[in-house]
């Protein structure tokens, strides 16, 4: 097999290649060596943003966070938008990241006895680290509340009487477990982005009560789930997860709903991604840059490698001398 060098920049610390799935789709069909002088560079913003900028190599940005990402920066990308552009973007959640937890979505609905509501003996889960962009979570969590108590056993308004803290995914699916309904709200409103929360929500075979992309009925089936962003407020949506609630038939109804609208989306959507991937790998290499490498495109490039290394020098030196020469090597070299 064709040896590819990749290098993956921007990640979280203590990254491990096995668990990205551009890396598992490439150890299929190449012999990967991950080094320093990387062909190839996987980036994205998780770790020192724009660190992408000082390798030469073809781009491929993953975002998983709500940000679109720079053509004139990189070759090609990967993220939530619902955007066609050549063969240089791919529609792909971070959602969908972990095959094996999709797995408990797509069967979420299976398996659901009569008597599987004993096993719920809490109401609705609260699990988040910070607060929404404009109060969302904080708002529904108030209005539950004055109906039934809602559990917040994340580190952001944490009620638990013991202080307990959900703080890692084993435990948190624990939690879910035991709760009817998880609140699963985006930490923004925004057209096509969604995260773990609801797939979480679904796995643990709760009803998902929903805030954030306006197209997710496109995906999941809204029978399965409470989508607050269906109700003209969220005390609308607070009196229907009551009257939810209260109606176990209502209630086991939606449990034994499939989550996805198509039972093969997932799958599908692996395909395209493999798909994609193979493009830019299987292509002459000269032939697969998609960035400009001339003028403004370059400029910009240089730019930002310049205020990085000057943020990183007055960051370790404590002083403006660096600053006010590169500043003036920028004047004339980069304008």
């Amino acid at each position: 097999m064709r040896t590819v060098k990749i290098k993956f920049v921007g990640f979280w610390e203590h990254l491990q290649p096995e668990e990205m799935h551009i890396y598992n789709i490439l150890k299929k069909h190449y012999n990967v060596e991950i080094c320093d002088d990387p062909d190839y560079i996987i980036c994205s913003v998780f770790g020192d943003l724009y660190d992408y900028c000082f390798y030469d190599g073809i781009r491929v940005f993953y975002s998983g966070e709500n940000y679109t990402p720079d053509f004139n920066l990189v070759d090609y990308a990967i993220g939530y938008d619902n955007l066609k552009y050549l063969d240089r973007f791919l529609q792909f959640p971070e959602a969908l990241k972990y095959r094996h937890y999709l797995k408990q979505v797509e069967d979420k609905h299976k398996d659901i006895k009569d008597d599987f509501l004993q096993k719920k003996t809490h109401f609705a889960n609260f699990i988040f680290s910070h607060e929404s962009e404009h109060g969302e979570r904080e708002k529904i969590f108030e209005l539950l509340s004055q109906y039934k108590k809602v559990d917040s056993v994340g580190s952001f308004m944490n009620n638990a009487e013991d202080g307990y803290v959900a703080d890692n995914y084993d435990k948190k699916m624990e939690f879910l477990d035991k709760c009817k309904f998880t609140i699963a709200f985006e930490s923004t409103e925004l057209e096509d982005f969604y995260t773990e929360k609801i797939i979480h929500a679904f796995g643990a075979k709760t009803v998902p009560i929903y805030f954030g992309n306006k197209n997710i009925n496109n995906i999941f089936n809204s029978k399965s789930f409470i989508n607050c962003m269906d109700f003209q407020s969220l005390e609308a949506a607070a009196e229907y997860i009551a009257k939810v609630d209260q109606d176990d038939e209502l209630y086991m109804e939606m449990l034994r709903t499939p989550a996805f609208n198509d039972p093969e989306y997932v799958d599908k959507k692996y395909k395209e991604l493999e798909d994609f991937i193979l493009n830019i790998f299987e292509q002459d290499y000269e032939k697969a840059f998609r960035r400009s490498r001339h003028w403004v495109p370059m400029w910009c490039n240089n730019t930002i490698k310049f205020w990085i290394t000057t943020a990183r020098y007055e960051q370790r030196n404590g002083n403006k001398l660096l600053y006010r020469i590169l500043r003036k090597i920028e004047s004339v070299f980069y304008r």
